[in-house]
């Protein structure tokens, strides 16, 4: 969602707050509060990451079935796509972006292979068209 970096998101809002485009309501403490969560919820690591891999792993110790694979890819594919609607000349994320679609794709052709009902539960609970 976002591009910049925490410290640069951090001072341009701080920069607001001085300015007074912000609420003075909001302190500088919650500003980056706010930004140090919206930071953290896109990108799928740490707790994020445990959470898609502790919703879509099919044992207790499971992190790389194609369900697992899929999920993650598929938050990065939707974190990126967000990315490129801001920053549409980007075209090197957009590879990226191409790279990965590709490797989902190949990972979902696999598991269409080899257990056809996993394939269409994890196409319905990822909302994959297909």
């Amino acid at each position: 969602m976002f591009s910049l970096s925490a410290a640069s998101l951090y001072a341009q809002l701080v920069d607001a707050l001085d300015a007074g485009a912000i609420s003075e309501v909001m302190g500088y403490d919650e500003v980056f509060g706010l930004v140090s969560t919206a930071l953290d919820g896109t990108h799928a690591t740490g707790t994020l990451k445990a959470k898609i891999v502790a919703d879509y792993q099919r044992g207790k110790n499971d992190t790389g079935s194609p369900e697992v694979q899929v999920a993650l890819l598929t938050r990065r594919i939707n974190d990126i796509t967000e990315h490129l609607k801001v920053h549409n000349k980007d075209f090197s994320t957009r590879r990226g972006l191409l790279k990965l679609i590709g490797q989902r794709r190949r990972l979902l052709d696999y598991l269409k292979r080899k257990d056809i009902t996993r394939y269409r539960e994890l196409i319905k609970a990822l909302n994959i068209r297909k």
